[in-house]
């Protein structure tokens, strides 16, 4: 009885500990990415909503418009949905680190690809590797930086994943490299 008191006490301490969870995802290079896309497109988020599905999961519609079609089938002037993993739904959130978050009004370029699970919805290609706000660089032209993923602060450091896209490429660069790598 006594050897067993040591050991109870180390297995409600090792229970105390906080969990670490973490996500990895595999590096990609640009002409991947853009090889395994269907569709590059500088969008507007027009609206977001979140609900839970049948898995249970919860998951993020954002309706976004196309303001200009770099490659693919979408051409300016269309809408459509992104369909990703993470959101909230009344006061319960849920954050899938390093997937795109979506945000009414941002201005974004997104490397696009069909869910898997027989929905044929869109999704962002490669999770956050595949999605960029776009900023006015210093000539005041559209230039590209990491967009905000979950599990980052919009503000501070992107540093969840590593992006395949040169911080401040501008999109005609976008669209040219696009052009030769296909």
């Amino acid at each position: 009885m006594n050897r067993l008191i040591p050991l109870l006490i180390l297995g409600l301490l090792a229970s105390a500990v906080p969990t670490a969870h973490a996500t990895s995802f595999r590096e990609i290079s640009f002409a991947d990415l853009v090889e395994k896309t269907e569709a590059v497109v500088q969008v507007k988020v027009v609206s977001t909503t979140s609900e839970w599905t049948a898995i249970p999961d919860l998951r993020t519609t954002a309706e976004l418009e196309v303001v200009r079609s770099l490659h693919g089938p979408l051409t300016a002037g269309q809408t459509f949905d992104v369909v990703e993993v993470g959101g909230t739904v009344d006061d319960y959130t849920v954050e899938a680190v390093g997937f795109p978050k979506f945000r009414e009004g941002d201005n974004l370029v997104v490397f696009l690809s069909r869910w898997t699970d027989g929905s044929n919805d869109w999704r962002v290609h490669m999770y956050g590797q595949g999605f960029y706000e776009v900023v006015k660089d210093a000539a005041g032209r559209d230039a590209l930086i990491a967009g905000a993923v979950q599990g980052e602060e919009r503000n501070g450091p992107r540093v969840v994943l590593t992006r395949v896209v040169p911080a401040l490429m501008r999109i005609d660069d976008l669209v040219e490299t696009i052009q030769n790598l296909r």
